[in-house]
């Protein structure tokens, strides 16, 4: 696979993170044979700098020739000046909206070599892992008026939070396309399910009909996604799109926090064990999967956990999980 990317720096951090990744991705390219054409461009305050703006149309241009972007950070304590006309961070807002990038999708996860690394309690921190998704297009960046004055009963300002309904509708498809590769699905007994992209002439592009296709089946798919046809949550469940129902939005909340309680009671160890286990029953062959489901069994027969639900059962008393 031969791909384009525009790499960007820009300040601080960001060069140092920068050349980090790019090491990262020739090491991918050399295992998996893909090659990566780089294009550097500025970006920031160091274009200011150089071009006397935060986003150089030679950037620009060297963005929309490229398959992707790779971002480092912009900004500086020698560019905080508030009375200067042009900052770094406008060189982002600029990028987003010539390229259309509305999505920010931001992972939170914890990793264990990390987990006592924060000042939250482990024990409230094992385990996560969220997406954020944040719209950056409408809203406070664009919406007008947006100004500062002084009038003679003092300073004055404003800041207009303005939305159209096709900026809400498209970060909201994002997100129920993404929520598609969760775990578990809840929803409430008046959702709708559906993908209609088709009825005006474009098509889901975050991974919503690749993965109805694969848990709903291919006929299902087509049926769906190409005739844009909504289910109602019943049929939804039925084909496997949603997992559990509540009837109202109160006994929805009180779905999600039974689902989370349980969960938590159970091993971590076995419950990542078996997540890696059916993903892989998924995603590979028979043999591939049984191979790696052998290897997991064999493992989880030495933890703490395991000892641990082995003794409650024989005590008849609710385990507690340490995960080790």
């Amino acid at each position: 696979m031969r791909r384009s990317i525009a790499v960007l720096p820009g300040d601080g951090i960001g060069p140092e993170v920068v050349t980090e990744s790019i090491k990262i991705l020739e090491a991918v390219g050399n295992r998996f044979g893909h090659d990566f054409v780089l294009s550097n461009g500025r970006i920031g305050g160091n274009a200011i700098d150089e071009y006397g703006t935060p986003l150089p149309q030679e950037t620009v241009e060297t963005c929309n020739q490229s398959d992707a972007i790779l971002f480092g950070a912009v900004g500086g304590p020698q560019w905080d000046d508030p009375a200067n006309d042009v900052r770094p961070e406008d060189g982002i807002l600029a990028i987003r909206k010539s390229l259309g990038l509305f999505a920010n999708l931001r992972p939170v996860k914890v990793y264990p070599a990390l987990i006592n690394s924060s000042p939250l309690k482990p024990e409230y921190l094992a385990g996560v892992d969220m997406l954020v998704l944040r719209e950056l297009t409408g809203g406070l960046y664009f919406g007008k008026p947006k100004k500062r004055w002084t009038t003679s009963r003092g300073r004055r300002g404003v800041d207009t939070l303005k939305y159209t309904e096709l900026e809400i509708e498209r970060i909201l498809r994002v997100g129920f396309e993404l929520a598609m590769a969760c775990d578990f699905r809840l929803a409430s007994r008046d959702t709708l399910v559906g993908l209609p992209e088709s009825a005006i002439g474009m098509m889901p592009g975050s991974g919503g009909s690749v993965r109805v296709a694969r848990i709903a089946g291919l006929t299902r798919a087509k049926d769906m996604v190409m005739l844009g046809k909504r289910l109602s949550v019943d049929q939804a469940k039925d084909w496997g799109l949603i997992t559990d129902v509540a009837d109202d939005d109160d006994a929805l909340t009180a779905l999600v926090a039974d689902y989370a309680k349980r969960l938590n009671s159970l091993a971590p160890i076995s419950l990542r064990s078996l997540k890696r286990v059916l993903n892989a029953a998924y995603d590979t062959s028979l043999k591939v999967g049984l191979e790696v489901e052998g290897h997991s069994f064999e493992k989880l027969r030495w933890t703490d956990d395991y000892m641990e639900g082995i003794n409650s059962f024989a005590e008849k008393r609710k385990a507690n999980f340490k995960g080790k």
